[in-house]
């Protein structure tokens, strides 16, 4: 059976002006980015069997940042394109600390979510 979802979690790629709104435009640490952009760990209607695990990674916005904050996000909607379009809904955020920025130092947060009969794990 297909899922009834589409999930995903809030990323922030590299400002594209012809992809995206100016109003998602930030800079961070001297680079323009998109924020808000939703990108999918699965879509709505793909198969997925009970304990199935689908990983991604994850890396800070900013050298300055203590901690990753990664907000989840369902839809109805196939491929939604950001956080706030009416059709999304934020699930939970999880907030994972991270070592102090140093040059060189790696701070990348792998992630694995796991498909329950009734639930998600993250």
């Amino acid at each position: 059976m297909g899922g009834r979802y589409t999930y995903g979690y809030e990323a922030w790629p590299k400002f594209d002006p012809k992809v995206h709104p100016q109003e998602l435009k930030v800079s961070l640490d001297g680079v323009d980015c998109c924020k808000g952009v939703f990108k999918p760990y699965i879509r709505l209607g793909t198969e997925v069997n009970c304990m199935d695990c689908i990983t991604s990674k994850h890396c800070p916005v900013s050298k300055k940042q203590k901690y990753i904050a990664i907000g989840i996000y369902i839809s109805e909607n196939e491929a939604p394109k950001y956080i706030k379009d009416p059709d999304v809904r934020l699930l939970g955020t999880l907030k994972l600390p991270l070592p102090v920025y140093k040059p060189g130092l790696r701070r990348k947060v792998c992630g694995r979510l796991s498909f329950g009969a009734t639930e998600v794990i993250i």
